[in-house]
């Protein structure tokens, strides 16, 4: 499991052509985004029990890249601007893009 808990702490993949893989994905954060990635090449997170809890960010803010994602959980509460961000993003592999098994929730952005 990958997991990341903390005041502003966020997993970030930047500039990078290669490709990315998470497995047991658990974010949490207080003040900032869960996933980043901004101009890469392929980010995949698989299997079950992936989740992102961002207060005062984005539970995903990704841009320039190809997904193939799933979650049972994504949350943003409290954000400034959007509480899931894809920007120039194309789908790619078994979700052919992003996949919420369970719920998705958006609060206060």
């Amino acid at each position: 499991m990958t997991d990341v808990t903390g005041l502003a702490r966020k997993l970030r993949v930047n500039a990078s052509n290669g490709s990315y893989t998470f497995n047991s994905l658990d974010i949490t954060t207080q003040n900032g985004a869960g996933l980043v990635a901004d101009t890469v090449g392929l980010v995949s997170v698989t299997g079950s029990g992936n989740s992102i809890n961002a207060t005062s960010g984005a539970a995903l803010d990704i841009d320039t890249a190809s997904i193939d994602m799933t979650f049972d959980s994504l949350t943003s509460t409290d954000t400034a601007s959007e509480g899931i961000l894809l920007n120039n993003v194309t789908g790619a592999g078994a979700s052919n893009g992003l996949k919420v098994t369970g719920s998705t929730s958006v609060t206060n952005s």
